[in-house]
């Protein structure tokens, strides 16, 4: 039994690491089994990140002439050197030619960069440490558990990450590849994809705003869908549904993986403080200025003095309604990523406490008139009745957009991010 990893050999020009491994998989010896296919989101910040940001890994176990799980010491060494030269053999014909390909982006925040693919084979699943790091901060490889038998060169951080994945929360991906890639357009039955996405099961199948799909990537890589459901039966029924539809084109083959997404494995902290200014930006953005010394009134954190940015974007939806309606004093918390910058770009926000908004005097105790003030630490004064009463304001605090935590739309969130509704 052991782990085989791989990562790096997207390009925007039509490389798919899912595809390269699934090929990988397919030829591979007969006495080995397959027990387990992963797809493994990582830190969405990283410099030489691939288009999906996911890296591939399966979980192998070794066979005797029984097809029984070899259990004999040297069987299983000299197995396991029969499928190292295999992968050797297969490293330097299919996946070593990849390395270098580029594919410039139209995205001026998002520069590409040569491949450098990267695979591993580890006897024993690595601890898990390693892949809680590359899922929440950029690593290097030298930070890398060395595996008994690698190849290449960057691609080895995904590829390990990926192996060490103990997945105790996890979700299902259906991934189906096309053989024809001239073209950006993918022919998938919407009525299927309808009754699919009304599935308990199945999630971020589609968006219903735009009345679009997400499960079809816009570029013109080889995959043709890639339906995302929270357990195994339902990923698999629901892509063979939609490929036996007519409206559905041909698919060269279909793999199940099991993915990191919707887990919220990359949100580690949870963050809270009170606003100190807001400014919202021509395109909508939002940046509050955050002083967290108001974590003593926030559910009995701990106090800091810290200040931090919080980025909240114009396409996040209802976060970015709720962060534009904030004001000085508020209370809230957040979740999200710490970018290069320190600035906290958020995922996920909730408004814990509103401050003193609009604020007026009370009516006169006897006649219902305003009362006024005599000026201060002197009590009010009706101005019809004369009568005197406590020296009070009344605030009228205004509704918030929305109260709980909010999220982006499906189709502007991560695909590490978990529906909030799961929690509801």
């Amino acid at each position: 039994m052991g782990w085989l990893g791989l990562d790096d050999t997207d390009t925007l020009a039509g490389g798919c690491t899912t595809l390269v491994f699934h090929q990988l998989l397919e030829h591979l010896p007969s006495y080995v089994s397959i027990r387990e296919t992963r797809l493994v989101r990582l830190w969405p910040f990283a410099k030489k990140r691939t288009r999906g940001n996911a890296a591939m890994a399966a979980e192998l176990v070794l066979l005797n002439e029984q097809s029984n799980v070899i259990t004999d010491v040297k069987q299983l060494e000299s197995a396991t050197n029969s499928l190292l030269e295999h992968l050797d053999n297969w490293w330097a014909e299919h996946i070593a030619p990849l390395e270098g390909a580029v594919e410039q982006s139209t995205h001026n925040d998002r520069p590409q960069v040569p491949t450098e693919p990267g695979m591993v084979w580890f006897n024993d699943q690595p601890d898990e440490t390693f892949y809680r790091m590359a899922v929440s901060e950029n690593v290097v490889l030298s930070q890398a558990p060395v595996a008994d038998k690698s190849w290449g060169s960057h691609g080895i951080i995904g590829a390990t990450a990926a192996t060490s994945w103990a997945a105790q929360s996890h979700t299902w991906e259906a991934i189906a590849w096309r053989d024809d890639c001239s073209s950006t357009v993918r022919d998938i039955c919407e009525r299927t994809l309808s009754v699919i996405d009304s599935w308990q099961g199945t999630f971020m199948s589609r968006d219903s705003r735009k009345g679009r799909s997400l499960i079809a990537p816009r570029g013109n890589c080889p995959i043709l869908f890639g339906v995302r459901a929270r357990d195994k039966k339902t990923a698999n029924n629901a892509a063979k549904k939609l490929l036996e539809s007519e409206a559905t084109q041909q698919s060269s083959g279909m793999r199940i993986f099991m993915t990191n997404q919707a887990t919220d494995d990359h949100l580690n902290e949870l963050f809270s403080g009170k606003v100190i200014s807001t400014k919202v930006l021509s395109r909508g953005h939002v940046i509050l200025q955050i002083e967290s010394n108001a974590a003593e009134v926030i559910e009995g954190e701990e106090v800091s003095t810290e200040q931090s940015t919080w980025m909240a974007f114009a396409q996040s939806g209802d976060i970015k309604n709720l962060a534009q309606w904030l004001q000085t004093g508020d209370l809230i918390k957040g979740k999200g990523l710490l970018a290069d910058d320190g600035a906290l770009h958020l995922e996920k926000l909730k408004l814990v406490e509103a401050s003193e908004r609009n604020k007026r005097r009370p009516p006169c105790e006897k006649c219902g008139r305003t009362v006024k003030s005599q000026g201060k630490n002197n009590k009010l004064r009706c101005p019809a009745c004369k009568n005197l009463q406590e020296n009070i304001w009344i605030y009228n605090p205004q509704n918030p957009p929305h109260r709980g935590w909010v999220q982006p739309p499906s189709d502007h969130r991560r695909h590490l991010a978990r529906p909030l509704k799961w929690d509801q």
